[in-house]
């Protein structure tokens, strides 16, 4: 039946699907963006997608780590950003770590008046990375990716701000983010030799969290326990939450792609982005 479904789900949306979508390669590795989802693949057709990922929420916490800011018109919540509209920037080249990457950007002003970016970067040939804030220089392949998360203008709950349960004023003390990421097998975590990093092998490709975040341009640990990984729906959930900021978090992740990776993955990757949108569909 969820297969059903989800095959149902991707018909939907390739029919609405227009603006909101993007492509780009480099290093042979192909990337496509709609709406909130993206996927990377092999061949530019992406009949091998080996990887899918989901932007899923968001939510404003109080010191408790209770939601807060859910009432009212201007919510400060992402339920799903599959319900989000994003727009896609042209695919541009810039120069970083003395080699050339392709640049894809695509955003959503959500109802808050905060903006989130998700800036995407591929590799066009070997390269040595340091993760923002890190200080170890670690290799990466061609065709590695560089996702970039940016959340700007965020109005936590305040005294300035108001937010209400009832007669009491909430107030925001972190910003919690969550995605879903699915290669051709379930998450391993690594030991990974990086020691401001968590490593996961995802079958198709070794995914990197970084333990640091840019806040307001000062670089800080991320709350305790975060990045954290669990299992919803049999899928793969990453969740990192941010503390408070004036103006703006950025935040890194990176993937070395394996472009051996078997193309079983594509049933695999294409299924978990139709159970994703059966999901938020309801």
């Amino acid at each position: 039946m969820k297969l059903i479904l989800f095959t149902l789900a991707v018909l939907i949306v390739g029919v609405f699907a227009d603006s909101d979508e993007g492509n780009m390669d480099g290093g042979g590795v192909y990337i496509n963006v709609a709406g909130s989802n993206i996927s990377i693949g092999t061949s530019s057709d992406m009949s091998d997608a080996t990887i899918t990922i989901m932007l899923d929420s968001m939510s404003e916490l109080d010191s408790s780590g209770d939601g807060v800011g859910t009432t009212g018109s201007a919510k400060h919540l992402v339920k799903s950003f599959s319900s989000e509209t994003f727009i896609v920037s042209d695919v541009t080249t810039v120069t970083e770590f003395e080699i050339e990457w392709k640049q894809l950007s695509f955003y959503a002003t959500l109802d808050i008046g905060a903006i989130v970016t998700i800036q995407l970067m591929v590799a066009q040939e070997a390269v040595d990375v340091v993760l923002p804030c890190g200080t170890e220089t670690h290799d990466f392949d061609a065709g590695a990716v560089r996702l970039q998360l940016n959340i700007a203008d965020w109005s936590f709950c305040s005294d300035s701000t108001e937010c209400t349960q009832g007669n009491t004023q909430e107030y925001g003390a972190y910003l919690e983010f969550q995605m879903y990421i699915q290669g051709t097998d379930s998450a391993k975590e690594e030991n990974s030799d990086w020691g401001d990093a968590n490593e996961y092998d995802i079958g198709s490709a070794t995914y990197h969290t970084s333990t640091k975040v840019d806040l307001d341009d000062v670089c800080e640990d991320m709350i305790s326990g975060y990045p954290n990984l669990s299992t919803q729906d049999d899928m793969d959930v990453y969740q990192f939450r941010f503390n408070n900021f004036s103006e703006s978090v950025q935040y890194e992740t990176l993937f070395n792609v394996k472009q051996g990776a078997s193309s079983v993955g594509f049933s695999l990757t294409l299924l978990v982005t139709l159970v994703l949108c059966v999901i938020n569909l309801f």
